[in-house]
């Protein structure tokens, strides 16, 4: 597998993205008649042999595209719901490569039973501004869901460099949020600029926009 994403370690799901796509490509092969999500079903079973702390956020994040929401229930199946895109017009989108990779199993140990009825109401109030397209608003949730993330563990800021990066992104000219990818510790930064912002200069860095990702420096 090649990409311009390093394959592991990097907070982007790359591992379920691979998993999936390699159930999709056995599926097809086969002639079988399946789903994405029951390409899904069967990455997250083979992930987790590998790693016992996946999540089911990752495998079911990849196997469906789309700008999105996933909620989950137990014996259930995922259900998506689908937004617009237009946030993307608004704002510049980007990662930022904090210039290490981690193994999320490792970061995961050192994290708590967040507060989820928190996070669930974080969500919600997102989604109400995300539809009425007040997107200032809705920034101001995402970092503090960032903010939340980074109470339930002392190892999502080990790195002390990366603690001091995400310090230095917060204070970025036209940086209305940002939030580490993936368990933490390394990986990207997920950034979103004015549009009427240059962007900030970096060794590695992907602008997101609604047509895919390019690679600004």
């Amino acid at each position: 597998m090649t990409s311009d994403i390093f394959s592991h370690g990097s907070g982007l799901a790359v591992s379920s993205s691979y998993s999936c796509g390699l159930v999709h490509a056995v599926e097809e092969m086969l002639k079988t008649n399946h789903t994405d999500i029951e390409c899904g079903i069967k990455a997250h079973n083979l992930e987790k042999l590998v790693n016992p702390r996946l999540g089911l956020q990752d495998v079911f994040g990849c196997c469906v595209g789309g700008f999105k929401k996933i909620e989950f229930e137990k014996e259930k199946l995922p259900k998506y719901t689908f937004y617009p895109t237009k946030l993307f017009d608004v704002y510049n989108a980007c990662l930022i490569f904090t210039g290490y990779t981690r193994s999320s199993t490792e970061v995961l140990k050192g994290v708590t039973v967040p507060d989820i009825d928190k996070f669930n109401s974080l969500v919600e109030e997102g989604e109400q501004y995300l539809l009425k397209e007040d997107f200032s608003s809705f920034m101001k949730i995402m970092n503090a869901g960032w903010n939340e993330k980074k109470l339930t563990s002392t190892t999502v800021l080990s790195n002390p460099y990366i603690k001091e990066l995400d310090n230095k992104i917060s204070k970025m000219k036209g940086c209305v949020s940002h939030k580490l990818c993936g368990a933490g510790n390394g990986g990207f930064f997920l950034c979103f600029f004015e549009k009427d912002v240059e962007l900030p200069k970096n060794g590695f860095m992907l602008q997101l926009t609604n047509s895919g990702v390019k690679r600004v420096l």
